[in-house]
């Protein structure tokens, strides 16, 4: 009934603004759409639980598993390695091993544990060379994501569009299909990377330790609190003070000639103390209604005040997978657990100070924090963590690497020769990870990124309501008209426009369950073969260059290396013109209308 696609477009249309206003998490929207079609009965119960139980959705999450075992056991970073012994020192060719380096793990790992690998290595290899890492960590970014399009399961995209083709007389995509559109591409980015985009590129050295409070803007949220006599707080200890409760962050003690960084709650003040506070002017007016406590409102406090011989100021970003994802910065207890304590979170182009302790924190979050220099070693050996500046990671079981190898080796095989199915064998090969010691179990259901399983499986539901309701089919007209009869030229162009689009606001892995549906329907329409058209979401789902949004490689280096978001317009828009002549031109020679 007509009332029916009106509601699915309603749906629709509600997701698109919540996933583009950022208002929830992109998980529970997909799951808030899923339960609406189901409480509406667009769909059926089995047809909206669907995805949970998809062959896709499946292979994507055992591809997790396969992706952490190759960490585990130290097999990536074997090509951070190579990075610098091929690089080298120059500039340009450096900028290609990177990107080439990244696109071959990328073609079998996920491409977020790709990137996050390489970062430690390709940090080190700017330092040798002498340039600035914000030359190198954009053509990270982008090379995992064209990596993942060389084979079926570099990216959930690929994965995902072979839903559209089941119940229908075409094969569904294997192993390989992906090589000759994938490498092309590859190629072709490669090329303009080395020619062009290094030039654009902004040269950003690591910010120095005495830049970075004025960075952060630290100074205008410094107070100093000297205690007087008369004091209510002095004798006591610091914890009866309540400070916290205030808004305000007690960072140091000065006493005399003693300096006590983070003193603990039990530490007694004394009369003529000076306690160094970070708070919002709002909180640090409370302050001026108790006796006893003069705050030196007059004079402006230094950030230097901060730093001593055996204190380092260090931003700290967090990879898309830190189990701190959503957690405050209180419920973390950085100055208990960690001997830090944070100062400031730069957001994208927001720096964040006031209430920071009950602020949740975000993928691509950097925080400033402070601390001991031992403290800080201690964080750069925190895989939740990645410490700008000191990166590095902790490899374990390194004699499993060649196991972890030889059961990669096993899936490719057994998915590559059409023994089993792509998503039996990444389960056959998750137990054998498990069993030669490569992973443990209880390792496992950490290695997962639940958020876009459950992106993927809640999307589903969305897809088949709009075929039911024929939403999908008018598209798909719409679209074959505008080509004209015989035409795929036209349809490859709008459907990959409108991939590129969507993609921007909508993750990747949604996009292309979305559009491939209408890519079947649109070469049926014109009786053409699907797969270039298909080809076409794949490719326009992976390049998402246009923002740092787009993909959550890009948010990890967006943070990492001090990029303004339109640094990525800058390098992406025209790679992704590019993209599309080539891809328009290259496709049907590969595959066929």
């Amino acid at each position: 009934m007509w009332w029916e696609s009106v509601l699915v477009l309603v749906v629709f249309s509600g997701a698109l603004y919540l996933f583009a206003r950022e208002i929830m998490r992109p998980d529970l929207v997909a799951l808030l759409v899923m339960a609406v079609l189901m409480v509406f009965q667009l769909v059926t119960v089995e047809e909206g639980v669907a995805g949970f139980s998809n062959p896709a959705v499946i292979t994507v999450v055992m591809m997790f598993l396969l992706s952490a075992g190759l960490v585990k056991t130290g097999v990536a970073d074997f090509m951070g390695k190579l990075i610098s012994t091929v690089g080298g020192g120059h500039p340009l060719l450096l900028t290609a091993t990177v990107m080439l380096a990244v696109g071959a793990m990328s073609c079998f790992m996920n491409n977020i544990a790709a990137t996050v690998i390489l970062i430690p290595a390709v940090m080190a290899a700017a330092r040798r060379a002498e340039l600035a890492p914000t030359k190198l960590l954009i053509p990270l970014s982008f090379g995992s994501l064209l990596g993942g399009l060389c084979t079926l399961i570099g990216t959930p995209p690929n994965l995902l569009i072979n839903i559209a083709l089941e119940g229908t007389p075409h094969e569904p995509f294997r192993m390989f299909d992906y090589v000759p559109t994938g490498l092309a591409i590859t190629g072709v980015s490669v090329v303009y990377m080395v020619v062009w985009g290094h030039r654009v590129l902004p040269a950003r050295q690591p910010t120095p330790q005495t830049e970075l409070a004025d960075r952060y803007e630290i100074e205008d949220y410094l107070s100093e609190l000297v205690m007087l006599d008369d004091s209510p707080w002095v004798g006591k200890a610091l914890g009866r003070a309540q400070l916290g409760r205030m808004g305000l962050e007690v960072l140091k003690i000065l006493r005399g000639d003693i300096a006590i960084f983070l003193p603990p709650p039990h530490e007694v003040l004394r009369s003529g103390d000076v306690l160094v506070v970070e708070g919002s002017a709002e909180n640090l007016m409370e302050i001026k209604k108790i006796k006893g406590v003069q705050m030196r409102a007059e004079e402006e406090v230094s950030p230097d005040v901060l730093l001593a011989e055996e204190l380092a100021l260090s931003e700290v970003s967090l990879p898309p997978n830190s189990i701190s994802i959503g957690k405050s910065v209180r419920s973390l207890q950085f100055r208990t657990r960690y001997g830090v304590v944070v100062l400031a979170i730069r957001r994208g182009t927001r720096t964040l100070h006031r209430a920071l302790a009950d602020e949740e924190l975000q993928a691509g979050d950097v925080l400033l924090v402070e601390g001991p220099s031992e403290s800080i070693r201690g964080l750069v050996k925190d895989p939740n963590f990645l410490v700008i500046g000191h990166l590095n990671y902790v490899f374990h079981r390194t004699e499993k690497a060649w196991h972890a190898v030889g059961v990669m080796a096993i899936v490719v095989a057994l998915a590559g020769f059409g023994i089993f199915h792509i998503s039996l064998a990444a389960v056959l090969g998750v137990l054998l990870m498990v069993l030669t010691g490569c992973m443990k179990v209880e390792e496992m259901y950490r290695e997962i990124d639940w958020q876009v399983v459950f992106l993927i499986a809640g999307m589903i539901p969305l897809s088949t309501a709009m075929e039911k309701t024929g939403i999908i089919s008018a598209v798909a007209g719409g679209i074959s008209t505008l080509g004209g009869a015989g035409s795929g030229y036209v349809a490859f162009a709008l459907l990959f426009l409108a991939s590129s689009a969507l993609t921007q606001v909508l993750s990747n892995p949604a996009t292309a369950v979305l559009v491939a549906p209408v890519a079947v329907q649109v070469a049926d329409g014109l009786g053409v073969s699907p797969y270039p058209l298909l080809m076409a979401v794949a490719i326009a789902c992976s390049a998402t260059f246009l923002t740092p949004i787009g993909h959550q490689a890009n948010l990890l280096v967006y943070g990492l290396g001090g990029y303004r978001f339109k640094d990525f317009a800058k390098i992406g828009l025209p790679l992704t013109v590019i993209l599309f002549f080539f891809c328009l031109w290259w496709v049907p020679r590969v595959w066929p209308f």
